[in-house]
């Protein structure tokens, strides 16, 4: 019987050597490893736009301390990320080096509700405009009738002036 080693992710299973997958030293099963991938990305991509727009070279010890609080009420980097983007793209918000992340953190669920509603429309507008419904038809179109009987009403005939 081969020895199995316990996942460090969230499931917490023991699985054999070949299952797991090794990062940063700890194993991993493929489910757990890709979870603490993808958080890993929104976490830097997330001190990425603190770095842009608060004008910093690393989030500051204050920011760190905001986005634990923020992460301890369950919302997700990428919750946050959404935060961010909507303070800035949105209500044009001005962020200086000094500034907290309260503006962010109080402006989530706005974040969340404004890009599902965005969503929405987006899938509105791709239902509307979908191959289904836009079908070509080809009209037949009959010929004209350009005989104009006024016109045959007013010409004489020299034939019925003779006799």
């Amino acid at each position: 019987m081969a020895r199995l080693y316990k996942c460090y992710g969230t499931c917490g299973n023991k699985y054999e050597k070949t299952e797991l997958v090794v990062h940063s030293n700890k194993n991993y099963c493929k489910p757990c490893y890709e979870k603490i991938i993808n958080e890993t990305e929104s976490r830097k991509t997330l001190y990425n736009l603190i770095k842009t727009h608060y004008g910093v070279t690393f989030p500051t010890s204050m920011h760190l301390a905001q986005i634990k609080k923020v992460k301890e009420l369950n919302y997700t980097y990428d919750d946050m990320i959404l935060g961010l983007r909507y303070c800035v793209d949105v209500l044009h918000l001005k962020f200086r080096p000094n500034m907290g992340f309260g503006y962010v953190s109080n402006n989530i669920e706005a974040a969340k509700m404004h890009y599902k509603e965005l969503e929405e429309k987006q899938q509105h507008n791709d239902n509307i405009f979908s191959d289904n419904v836009l079908q070509h038809k080809t009209v037949k179109v009959a010929k004209i009738d350009n005989t104009n009987n006024l016109k045959k009403s007013k010409f004489i005939n020299l034939e019925d002036i003779l006799c």
